[in-house]
């Protein structure tokens, strides 16, 4: 009777309070979700952690760094008034200028602020309920800047005065006409719910270790992430873009020493398809600026996760450090388009939703529960900073960093 009581308060603690989701599958945000190393043998937690994340260049398909509005590619007006005459739409550039490269440097940057937490229940040695949620606040912009000392277009054309001014015009009134709003986008909401099932075990002097704490989770996705606004091009979803999905994980810590440990995460997320209206770009203009909306049917591909680290605890009292290495590989999405008549080829845009990361991770913190080991509840403080770099495979992400401080609670 304890033990089903217990369960029906963890099931409306998990969904009242830890219903968002915290997910690796978003190339704009690294919002990392890591093992729970312990303090002794508890097993349940809370952690809430107040974060801020930033970024303004990005990593390109080829894997080096552009600004963050290159991260799918150049923008060639050119090419963006071309694709509007495929669609149809009467010829926007003036004669002289029509099939001419005018390309534009763009700058923008993504800045933000959010708060999230995780949670974990542990009903005996052996089963726990978790989840995790994000609340985030973001702003994001664009800025162009047309390209004079390009000799793809001044060569050739050659501007005179007066026509980079009407060039800008001319922008401006491509971009309207295709259905873009502005160049800044401010968003706030909620991230994906997060809800999984542990199986774990925790061991002492097994293998040659003082300890190993090791297990494995079964989890879904559930979208309630706010989507792309794809009539703003900064535009950046908060999670997976409003696509169910489930994962796995496993987790294994092995204390070496006393407070020296080392581990691994490892994890495969996939997100079921769902058809949704998107930018489908027409003559290789980049993804967010697309010419043609329509009805897609987008399956994403599989995402993998793989975070060693090291943990080095009660270096002094209850300081202690910790280093994380995180990579992750997205695989490319399929799309179709969905009931259109377009001829469209989405192979390049399909080769361009794959993309990976590579983040090293510092975690600082202090453990009360080292200084107080009598005590029943193990306030924990962190704070982690998580630095985006290109060791293996970081290509088509943003080169985003995020730091955080929090508090971890174990009981």
């Amino acid at each position: 009777m304890i033990h089903v009581r217990s369960l029906a308060i963890s099931l409306m603690l998990l969904l009242t309070s830890s219903c968002f989701g915290m997910v690796f599958d978003n190339r704009f945000l690294p919002l990392m979700q890591r093992a729970w190393i312990a303090p002794d043998d508890g097993r349940s937690h809370l952690s809430t952690n107040l974060f801020a994340v930033t970024a303004s260049n990005a990593y390109n398909k080829f894997g080096d760094q552009v600004p963050l509005p290159e991260i799918f590619g150049p923008f060639d007006l050119g090419l963006l008034a071309k694709a509007m005459v495929q669609l149809n739409y009467q010829e926007p550039i003036k004669s002289e200028w029509q099939g001419a490269i005018i390309p534009w440097v763009l700058q923008g940057k993504l800045q933000g602020q959010g708060l999230d937490v995780e949670w974990q229940k542990a009903f005996n040695c052996y089963v726990s309920l978790g989840g995790s949620f994000m609340l985030l606040r973001l702003n994001s912009w664009y800025e162009f800047l047309l390209d004079e000392k390009d000799d793809n277009f001044t060569m050739r054309r050659g501007l005179k005065h007066g026509d980079a001014e009407e060039l800008e015009e001319l922008r401006r009134s491509i971009l309207q006409k295709l259905g873009f709003c502005g160049d800044h986008s401010h968003e706030r909401g909620i991230g994906d719910i997060d809800l999984y099932l542990r199986f774990g075990n925790y061991w002492e002097y097994e293998l040659k270790f003082r300890s190993i704490q090791a297990g494995g989770r079964l989890g879904i996705l559930i979208p309630t992430a706010k989507p792309r606004n794809i009539h703003y091009p900064a535009s950046i979803p908060f999670g997976g873009d409003r696509h169910w999905g489930i994962y796995g994980a496993i987790d294994a810590i092995f204390e070496l020493k006393e407070d020296w440990k080392v581990g691994i995460y490892l994890r495969a997320n996939k997100r079921f398809s769902r058809v949704s209206c998107q930018r489908v770009p027409i003559c290789c203009e980049p993804d967010n600026f697309g010419a043609l909306q329509a009805d897609v049917n987008v399956r994403p591909g599989v995402t993998v996760v793989a975070s060693p680290f090291v943990s080095f605890e009660c270096l002094r009292d209850g300081f202690g450090i910790r280093g994380y290495y995180t990579l992750t590989k997205h695989w490319r999405d399929k799309w179709n388009l969905h009931r259109s008549s377009s001829t469209s080829d989405l192979k390049e845009l399909c080769n361009r939703t794959a993309w990976g990361s590579d983040y090293f991770s510092i975690n600082v913190f202090y453990d009360f529960g080292k200084v107080k080991p009598d005590r029943i509840v193990y306030p924990i403080l962190t704070f982690c900073w998580d630095i985006p770099s290109n060791v293996l495979i970081a290509n088509t992400v943003a080169k985003t960093n995020r730091i955080s401080l929090g508090v971890e609670v174990a009981f």
